[in-house]
């Protein structure tokens, strides 16, 4: 038995990952799933052998409730701990991680593997207060050894950003590429082949620059061009869309109209800010692989490490000037119809072998 525990989670947040961390392990072991009520009625529709265990989670809740509820995270990873079954975490609140590895070292013949998210940049890159307090917590929770506990590090670029933080060592870390399901029932794409559809895909923000795919759309002329937002939209956006873009009102899509939606695109736009995804593997990203979507983005190491590894998957740009003048290029459509043969070839490629991972639990 393998018990996995989402602390943090809600809903569909995470979802896709989790469903694919549970394939894998359901793969060596018979599993049990601890999180959030609504979470586990959605994994149920696909895994009906699970043992479900509802627990209330710790996503934005208010602060006088924290202190309630890491309490109540910790006795139930404490008796989880008690079962001597490997314990995988998929998410956990800085301060209970703290607390947590603290809590490990009485129990020595219980294997641990937690997954880091985007949670390690509060170490270096906080916003308030706050976040740099949850930052000291979790650096705290890291410098705590213990050979019983290994640390899933989804992405080559952001497991060496770590060692060179000297956050962890190598022997802490398992790096692995974040783990996705890319199968999907194929749909019928547009009839309409005499334009482009360019996407923003996932939930939109100022962090992930969506506001510059909205002024992208405004700025080109191009009647070839269209472009789409799938994915929620932040208030903080709506101030930036106009006319020329497709969205839904919506602030979350189900992943029935988000496939839909996808399925439309020909191609993904993404204008993440560097520093704020250092230490983030994109899910945006391996959705666009899923339905084989060439990446148009501003260079940085994670697109970088893919690019190399599995040739052209699309555009990289050096900043977003010359992102502009590419996109407003009058050749474009041509050169896009021309390149996206070898695109297509490549990410089916990248597809293939990433699906193919025998990743960490075999």
């Amino acid at each position: 038995m393998i018990n996995i525990v989402e602390t943090q989670m809600e809903g569909g947040r995470h979802l896709m990952i989790n469903l694919s961390i549970i394939n894998i392990l359901k793969k060596t072991d018979s599993v049990a799933f601890y999180g959030d009520q609504e979470q586990i009625e959605l994994i149920s529709q696909t895994h009906k052998d699970i043992e479900f265990i509802p627990i209330r989670v710790q996503k934005d809740p208010p602060l006088w409730r924290i202190p309630f509820i890491i309490p109540s995270h910790l006795i139930i990873l404490t008796k989880l701990l008690a079962q001597r079954k490997t314990l995988v975490i998929l998410s956990i609140f800085p301060v209970t991680h703290y607390f947590f590895k603290i809590i490990t070292l009485f129990f020595p013949k219980t294997k641990v593997k937690i997954i880091l998210h985007g949670e390690l940049k509060q170490i270096t890159n906080y916003h308030n207060f706050l976040q740099k307090l949850l930052g000291v917590f979790l650096r705290k929770a890291l410098s705590i050894k213990n050979e019983n506990i290994k640390y899933i590090v989804l992405g080559n670029t952001i497991g060496k950003r770590i060692l060179q933080q000297k956050w962890l060592n190598q022997n802490e870390m398992i790096i692995i590429d974040h783990p996705y399901d890319y199968t999907f029932e194929k749909k019928i794409h547009k009839a309409d082949s005499q334009y482009i559809m360019f996407g923003s895909i996932g939930a939109t923000s100022i962090q992930k620059g969506t506001h510059y795919f909205c002024e992208l759309a405004n700025k080109v002329e191009n009647n070839q061009m269209k472009f789409s937002i799938v994915g929620g939209i932040n208030s903080e956006i709506k101030p930036y869309l106009n006319d020329k873009i497709e969205y839904t009102n919506s602030t979350f899509l189900s992943r029935e109209e988000f496939e839909e939606r996808v399925s439309q695109l020909d191609a993904a736009v993404f204008f993440y800010n560097a520093e704020e995804y250092a230490y983030t593997s994109s899910g945006a990203f391996f959705d666009a692989i899923k339905f084989e979507l060439p990446i148009f983005a501003i260079r940085n190491e994670f697109y970088d490490d893919f690019f190399t590894r599995f040739g052209e998957i699309g555009m990289l740009f050096d900043d977003k000037e010359e992102f502009f003048r590419y996109f407003n290029d009058p050749n474009l459509f041509q050169n896009f119809t021309v390149k996206k043969i070898i695109w297509k070839q490549n990410l089916e490629k990248m597809k293939k072998q990433l699906s193919e991972q025998d990743y960490f639990f075999r």
